[in-house]
């Protein structure tokens, strides 16, 4: 290799981290965007009782599956869709901190729907679901909101 080809070389190289280190930089500082996010959105969890996953809806108000009115404030069963992991385990007999997580872990790539698709978490048969499944009901957020 003569002396040219490794300055070409060299600076290929040294663009090559230059990039690096500016996708490193981005990441972080979108990290960190992510991570105030999540901190607002723990924040107002207090205040509207929904999770941090559910974003900046606020409902009050959902459809069932089936289409109709459902009112999230005057249902006594818990929200298995909008239920934070501390509702999870106090109100439902046999779900500890490790069911919780994996339940929310699971909603966060699509809601409940019925209670065969709680099946889909590790950890829950049939017999920890006919426990559960009188307790809970799935309502979904309204297409409106």
């Amino acid at each position: 290799m003569n002396a040219r080809q490794r300055v070409v070389t060299l600076t290929l190289l040294s663009l090559v981290l230059a990039g690096n280190c500016l996708n490193l930089f981005t990441a972080r500082q979108n990290a960190i965007r992510i991570a105030a996010a999540a901190s607002e959105a723990a924040d107002s969890e207090a205040n509207t009782g929904l999770e941090p996953d559910a974003g900046e809806i606020t409902v009050t108000k959902a459809c069932n599956p089936d289409g109709t009115e459902h009112d999230l404030e005057q249902c006594e069963r818990l929200h298995i869709n909008w239920a934070s992991e501390k509702e999870l385990q106090q109100r439902l007999p046999g779900i500890g901190p490790v069911l919780a997580k994996r339940i929310i872990e699971k909603r966060k790539e699509r809601f409940f729907i019925e209670a065969k698709d709680l099946l889909a978490v590790p950890g829950i048969g049939q017999k920890r679901l006919a426990q559960i499944e009188p307790l809970i009901c799935f309502a979904l957020p309204d297409a409106a909101d």
